[in-house]
């Protein structure tokens, strides 16, 4: 890090805190919330997107950087109560919640609820990489649901490389296991 990095972070700090601007304090607070995670310093940074939160209480990347970083440090349970606050005060469309909600509810193993979740990021926003995390959250003794799965998103997305591997790679296990089983 540079030297002048720690005091430019400061004065960055108190110039947002002094503006009256709720939306401009949301967007700057998970900016720098962004550049203390950089530094590993996450608590730091967690006071900044709570600040976020609080001075624009739609702010969804906000709600979700919060519950990621709790996530990172051991905490889904708070992880948990952030994400679900962002659903309840965030309109509209929120897919980023729910995929930060499925991560959630795997780590606390609640594996359908993450599937759910994960589902309505999907429904919400179709994109690959939310289907191929819906494949990873199924369980490995069910490869055609987890191929099913990639199918679909390499069907809606064919330039989507990551599907592309994923599928390969529960093929080529799924082969592996019946030769080991004699099949």
């Amino acid at each position: 890090p540079q030297p002048h990095a720690e005091p430019l972070l400061d004065a960055l700090e108190r110039a947002v805190l002094r503006t009256r601007n709720d939306t401009l304090v949301a967007l700057a607070s998970k900016d720098l919330a962004s550049m203390h995670v950089e530094r590993s310093d996450r608590q730091r940074a967690i006071t900044l997107l709570r600040r976020a939160v609080a001075h624009h209480g739609t702010f969804v990347a906000a709600y979700n950087n919060l519950g990621g970083i709790l996530l990172q440090i051991g905490d889904p349970a708070n992880a948990k109560r952030v994400l679900a606050a962002g659903l309840r005060r965030c309109t509209g469309s929120v897919p980023e919640l729910h995929q930060g909600l499925s991560f959630v509810e795997r780590d606390l193993g609640n594996l359908e609820a993450a599937k759910q979740h994960m589902q309505r990021a999907i429904d919400a926003r179709p994109a690959a990489s939310y289907y191929t995390a819906l494949a990873l959250l199924i369980d490995d003794s069910q490869p055609d649901d987890q191929i099913a799965v990639l199918n679909e998103a390499l069907r809606l997305f064919p330039g989507a490389l990551h599907a592309f591997c994923m599928r390969a790679v529960v093929k080529i296990y799924t082969k592996k296991k019946k030769k080991k089983r004699g099949f």
